[in-house]
């Protein structure tokens, strides 16, 4: 009896590791929703993975998927070495200069000083919304991420 649950151990092992790309890959596009749609009010970069998500950003304004590209601002982790570096804004500014792609980016006001997670995000772009009458929004993050910002922003966008 042992013997036959090992073999058929070993046998499904093998049978995983034959097929780990079809799995690996099913399991990466599960977590990966685009569902971007033309006519939006402003697309919406969250912050981290700004070398990923704002030439993404821009190829989708290009194409005429939305009106404005807007920006959400990160907590700084270090005061005294943020100083130091490009703000998103900046880093926006010179990735749409590479592309040779002019984008105006607007900056998403922080209600707490910067955003420690993708809920501030979304309590900060509620509030800009509101204030700005956005009602069509692409949100921009990477693939892995996107399910679970979706997620984040229906939880606060609910009723909205």
């Amino acid at each position: 009896m042992k013997r036959k649950i090992l073999i058929s151990l070993i046998v499904v092992f093998i049978l995983l590791l034959s097929q780990y790309k079809l799995l690996f890959t099913s399991y990466a596009h599960f977590f990966t929703v685009d569902n971007a749609s033309v006519g939006a009010d402003a697309i919406v970069v969250l912050s981290g993975g700004k070398w990923t998500r704002v030439p993404h950003a821009i190829r989708l304004y290009s194409k005429g998927y939305g009106k404005r590209v807007l920006l959400t601002n990160e907590r700084p982790r270090n005061l005294k070495l943020y100083k130091h570096f490009s703000s998103n804004l900046q880093i926006a500014n010179k990735i749409s200069d590479v592309l040779n792609t002019p984008v105006n980016f607007e900056e998403v006001p922080s209600l707490k000083n910067g955003a420690t997670s993708t809920l501030d995000e979304a309590h900060d772009l509620l509030a800009f919304s509101n204030k700005e009458n956005l009602k069509h929004l692409i949100i921009v993050t990477d693939g892995f991420h996107t399910r679970r910002a979706i997620y984040a922003f229906k939880k606060v966008f609910r009723g909205s």
